[in-house]
């Protein structure tokens, strides 16, 4: 049932605004008479201010319809409303708000939703500290936050009871890089073995050498690459962040290839689905003999390892990673310091 307000940039630079949403199973994007504008500009802060208010009161409409919230408003019941809301969660990460909505309904007694309160939350979020790791939790309790969160903007709930509770990751690792990253070494063996798919090549080491990720790449066009940078929109993100990357000479040299195969609109417009991708890829690094577990993602983090190595500083690599903040960068750089720990250890002769 979430409306987003989707920007869509024209040729002109100009800004033009949707609304975006899910409803009985088919996604609408509908195009609002706000007028195009240059981002920045005052007419662009108000038509976006505008086009939020629009975008508020058409998910209080579909509520309605759904809920009937003019008169049950105060029996919705809290299960209801979350299978409602993941039914129509339009994210891509809309997998872990399905993992979420089962966590939720195997681990709480149902309520009605107005009834819900901080305790309550806090419990679930505990419930998911236990069974899960810290960061699959975390990123579990976020959506359901959200869910709660737009509860409020169509005016089911008051306030939002989980505003102030959250996921205990303290004493954990869900701030360390878990997943495998590459060395240069085995960066320049993948490069030198065939793969079974060129374009996953590409796609691959493009993400290892500037942090894109494969969403992200399905949509890179010829237009994104401008002066030596890498311009392209963080999907993960909600506002779709630009992010602004220069490019080293490897990348460069991909990039340029694919522009020298034909490709003179998008970059990648035919690579499998996600899942094809990562089968190839993961016989590719058989092949060339690392023995670790790699999917594709591992290209993002091999990126801002790779650059934590380098000793440059956090607010460098936060700003290559589209990082809002140092937060999320402070994993690289405590995974550069266990390697330098493990590599020390390594060399006392007594063991």
């Amino acid at each position: 049932m979430g409306v987003n307000v989707f920007l869509r940039e024209q040729r002109s630079g100009n800004i033009t605004f949707y609304l975006d949403y899910y409803h009985n199973g088919k996604r609408y994007r509908e195009k609002l008479t706000l007028g195009s504008h240059r981002k920045g500009s005052n007419g662009f802060k108000a038509a976006k201010d505008t086009a939020n208010r629009l975008a508020a009161k058409k998910a209080g409409e579909l509520a309605e319809g759904d809920y009937n919230i003019r008169v049950n408003k105060t029996k919705i019941s809290l299960h209801d409303y979350m299978a409602e809301f993941v039914k129509n969660y339009a994210h891509e990460d809309h997998r872990k708000a399905k993992a979420m909505l089962s966590r939720l309904l195997e681990s709480t007694k149902d309520a009605r939703l107005v009834g819900v309160d901080e305790m309550y939350c806090q419990s679930f979020a505990d419930y998911l500290t236990k069974t899960l790791k810290p960061e699959t939790a975390r990123n579990y309790y976020s959506i359901f936050k959200r869910a709660l969160k737009q509860a409020v903007r169509l005016k089911l709930l008051r306030s939002n009871p989980a505003l102030d509770t959250r996921v205990d990751t303290k004493g954990h690792t869900s701030n360390r890089v878990s997943k495998a990253v590459l060395s240069k070494d085995e960066l320049r063996l993948l490069y030198n073995t065939q793969c079974g798919n060129d374009d996953i090549k590409d796609a691959f080491l493009l993400s290892c050498t500037t942090g894109i990720t494969l969403s992200e790449i399905r949509t890179l066009h010829v237009r994104d690459i401008e002066d030596g940078y890498l311009n392209y929109k963080r999907h993960k993100t909600r506002d779709r962040v630009v992010v602004r990357v220069s490019l080293n000479q490897t990348a460069e040299a991909i990039l340029d290839s694919r522009m020298e195969k034909g490709f003179h609109d998008f970059l990648f417009p035919d690579l499998p689905s996600n899942n094809g991708v990562n089968k190839t890829l993961r016989y590719w690094v058989e092949r060339a003999g690392i023995k670790k577990h790699i999917t594709f993602y591992c290209g993002r983090h091999t990126f801002g390892t790779n650059q934590a190595l380098g000793g440059h500083n956090q607010s460098a690599i936060a700003q290559n990673m589209g990082h809002s903040s140092t937060l999320h960068t402070e994993k690289y750089i405590r995974h550069v310091d266990e390697a330098k720990k493990a590599a020390s250890l390594s060399a006392d002769f007594f063991n």
